[in-house]
């Protein structure tokens, strides 16, 4: 039997987790702490066949600026079919990260970054700057 469960990270429990992220190192061959936490604090479905965690995703909320205003964003080079095919739009302007050290370049990350403009226009030939966070920043 196969089931779908959505649920909070905060209302996850050790076993999920561990499952979780065991399902991830066999998928990918291994990830790091740093990755593995920035799938936490935000919504997770997760799928079990037989009670066996067989697939997962998460949504985590994350900060990213333009022109003075938030934006929601997808990056992903795995969903750029699925974002393009919604009507979310390719950035081409520069891209970079709010780190320890200051703002920061991230050359080559707007090969990935859609966004979706809903209720303003945007401009994607500017600058799209996102928080920090461990690992792969985009």
């Amino acid at each position: 039997m196969t089931e779908l469960h959505i649920a909070h990270t905060a209302d996850l429990g050790a076993d999920q987790k561990a499952a979780i992220r065991g399902l991830m190192d066999a998928v990918f061959d291994g990830v790091s702490d740093d990755t593995f936490d920035n799938t936490l604090g935000g919504v997770h479905a997760l799928v079990l066949e037989n009670g066996e965690l067989i697939g997962h995703g998460s949504v985590v909320q994350r900060r990213l600026l333009h022109a003075g205003r938030t934006l929601r964003t997808g990056s992903s080079p795995d969903g750029a079919r699925l974002y393009a095919s919604r009507g979310w739009q390719l950035w081409r302007g520069p891209s970079s990260a709010m780190t320890p050290d200051g703002i920061r370049p991230t050359p080559g990350a707007e090969e990935f970054i859609y966004v979706l403009p809903v209720s303003v226009p945007v401009d994607v030939s500017g600058e799209l700057t996102c928080d920090w966070r461990p690992a792969s920043l985009w």
